[in-house]
């Protein structure tokens, strides 16, 4: 379980890398994203930003706690903000790199829906902490 989590982890971490940085006017020309998302991610440039995040953290969230596997729900509680903060400020760090590519724009909202996005796998997160607690 450690390694798949690990794993797709990684993959959503290099996708979304590749996608905030790569000079991308459109995801329909994104030939690795299924043809539907990508339609529905053309229609909503800002709040695309919201579902990989989200995911995102709460994947690697949860493999930082099955690596590290936690003895008190506050360890945990702690290793999930960890989590949080390191993927808000991925998020908003990639952001800001935009800010020197000539061929991407830089946008606020980008970044509140990352944070959001991040702020709801951390809930997701600490729920599955409260519910199943054991590693």
């Amino acid at each position: 379980m450690r390694l798949f989590l690990s794993t797709l982890s990684l993959l959503l971490l290099a996708a979304i890398f590749w996608v905030t940085l790569a000079s991308l006017p459109q995801m329909t020309s994104v030939a690795w994203i299924p043809t539907f998302l990508a339609k529905w991610a053309d229609s909503e440039p800002t709040f695309r930003n919201f579902p990989p995040y989200a995911i995102a953290t709460l994947l690697s969230t949860l493999s930082a706690l099955t690596w590290i596997r936690p003895r008190t729900r506050r360890q945990g509680l702690l290793v999930i903000l960890g989590m949080l903060c390191l993927w808000v400020l991925l998020g908003t760090g990639l952001e800001c790199v935009q800010l020197w590519l000539p061929y991407r724009k830089f946008d606020l909202l980008d970044i509140s829906w990352s944070v959001v996005g991040a702020l709801t796998g951390s809930a997701f997160s600490v729920l599955w902490l409260l519910v199943i607690g054991d590693w």
